[in-house]
């Protein structure tokens, strides 16, 4: 009777552990198929929200804040050595002068004064013009040094009953120098071949009349203030040395306000 109680007892517990064997192999492979599905869960999930903020999208929006500010800084700041003895910071930028790169053109308008201009007692003299103006093209040789080719016309003077006036094309060489990132001043030394014509009224007394056509001297100063990478203002002062009928070389300043292109 022992025997078969213990026996019994060992039966009793065989079958609880086998009928226990299947539920704990159920909760053992969810456990593992929980596992296996976790990492890949969390790899799939980390990798979806990790492409749009670090992957791709971090990369294609970074690179397009990157792209356009570099564009923005390289397009738009002005930079010092721009013109008006420069064009653009690119050095093999297009220029209409030979030997010179960077090249821009320009047109300025103001006013021209002759001195020493001789007036008839009988008439009234007007030394001063104001519709002076003046169109150019220019380039660089290197960063500070460069050649302009420039027309001017003074417009009339009122002289002794009549008029005075010249025109002419001047060549000079330009050296400039920044004033920070967004200015820069600039001279000029060249050649001036002008012609000027005269006339006086038929009282006039002591003011020939008539043309003339000569070479003479120039120079000049100016200053420029970007205002975008290819547009900029400017102020400029030149002198010319010419020659009117029955007069010596007379000093002919024009200072005139414009703006320029850059290529």
């Amino acid at each position: 009777m022992y025997f078969l109680k213990r026996s019994s007892s060992a039966a009793v517990l065989a079958f609880t552990a086998l009928a226990a064997s299947p539920s704990l192999h159920a909760q053992t492979a969810g456990e593992n198929t929980q596992m296996r599905e976790t990492p890949a869960g969390a790899s799939s999930g980390a990798f979806d929200s990790a492409t749009p903020a670090t992957g791709a999208g971090a990369m294609s929006g970074s690179s397009a804040t990157g792209s356009t500010g570099a564009y923005g800084t390289s397009n738009t700041t002005p930079m010092a050595f721009d013109a008006p003895a420069a064009g653009m910071s690119d050095r093999n930028g297009y220029s209409w002068l030979p030997y010179t790169t960077r090249g821009y053109v320009g047109i300025n308008a103001g006013q021209a004064r002759l001195d020493n201009m001789p007036c008839s007692p009988f008439y009234n003299c007007d030394d001063t013009s104001n519709r002076a103006y003046k169109v150019y093209t220019g380039g660089m040789f290197n960063d500070n040094f460069g050649m302009e080719l420039s027309y001017f016309n003074t417009g009339n003077f009122d002289r002794s009953g009549g008029r005075a006036r010249a025109h002419g094309a001047n060549l000079s060489l330009v050296v400039q120098a920044p004033l920070g990132d967004m200015a820069a001043v600039y001279a000029k030394l060249g050649g001036t071949y002008a012609w000027t014509k005269a006339s006086v009224g038929p009282l006039a007394v002591g003011s020939p009349s008539g043309e003339h056509s000569g070479a003479g001297v120039a120079y000049g100063v100016g200053v420029r203030l970007n205002a975008t990478r290819n547009w900029a203002f400017v102020l400029e002062w030149d002198q010319h040395d010419l020659k009117f009928a029955g007069d010596d070389k007379q000093a002919t300043k024009i200072t005139t306000l414009g703006v320029q292109y850059r290529f």
